[in-house]
């Protein structure tokens, strides 16, 4: 058998990481036709799945390595799911190099391609209306790009304590959602780190840092959401830092300080002494 023939992915070992009676409910979910492939290429396959709800589910590797994931519950709760089988096994059913780099996003970016700018314009502005993330992230950056530091400092300030709020307390399967609000906060802060707002970033750093380990207390994060949101918001912390220079006295202080007032934030202080010195 020629080796662009050969299934993508391993049968057995999608039958071991699933279980049988779930590799058994992927194969039916390919055989009537549940899966729709949305992008694949040589490292990656993106599905969308219909069940109860459409599911995107992601694949990586190829063989016997395996990896991936869904936007199920299922796959939250134990793993390998029946909506990961079926995309495997419809990129198995494509032959070789058949649907490599191609599927539905590259048939709809050919599309666009073909529009206007205007008509994109449009087209973007609808679903910024209707995407409150998506109306955040094109905000901050318009206002990144038309505003002084005292408007945008004020913006980004209260976009990051939207984002960060916890009005009750959040269930684990609610804490992706939240950490993705928090994560395009984050997003507008870092694209200020590296040049003449560097200083404003800084100060944005702390901020959702210090929101951020408020919000633990509220948050059930058994998947370590705050943890890698507090991570990212140190590094952005430690970029703009480097940009500034901050007088290294006055740094060490507002370090040591902060170190002390948090548990949460301690650990995060120690590495940036260590690295900002």
């Amino acid at each position: 058998m020629k080796a662009e023939h050969r299934p993508r992915f391993d049968i057995d070992i999608l039958r071991e990481l699933a279980g049988v009676k779930v590799f058994a409910r992927g194969a039916a979910y390919h055989r009537d036709g549940q899966v729709e492939i949305l992008s694949m290429t040589p490292a990656r396959v993106l599905a969308q799945v219909a069940g109860t709800e459409d599911y995107r589910t992601e694949l990586t590797g190829h063989g016997e390595d395996i990896d991936g994931e869904c936007s199920c519950r299922a796959f939250e709760d134990w793993g390998f799911c029946k909506h990961m089988v079926a995309t495997a096994l419809a990129a198995n059913n494509v032959a070789g190099s058949e649907l490599d780099g191609s599927g539905v996003l590259d048939r709809i970016r050919g599309h666009l391609k073909e529009k206007s700018v205007d008509a994109l314009v449009e087209m973007v502005m609808e679903f910024v209306e209707r995407d409150p993330i998506l109306f955040r992230k094109l905000d901050a950056a318009a206002a990144t790009m038309h505003e002084d530091n005292k408007i945008l400092g004020a913006r980004l300030r209260k976009m990051i304590d939207s984002a960060t709020r916890t009005r009750d307390f959040v269930d684990y399967r609610e804490a992706g959602g939240w950490a993705a609000e928090v994560d395009t906060a984050l997003d507008s802060i870092a694209g200020l780190g590296s040049g003449a707002r560097a200083g404003l970033a800084i100060e944005l750093a702390e901020r959702a840092v210090d929101r951020i380990a408020e919000a633990i207390e509220q948050i059930d994060d058994s998947d370590g959401h705050c943890t890698t949101l507090l991570a990212r918001a140190r590094d952005i912390h430690l970029a703009a830092v480097r940009e500034v220079r901050p007088e290294p006295v006055r740094l060490a202080r507002d370090l040591f300080a902060r170190e002390m007032a948090d548990e949460y934030v301690r650990g995060g202080s120690r590495a940036l002494r260590r690295r900002a010195g």
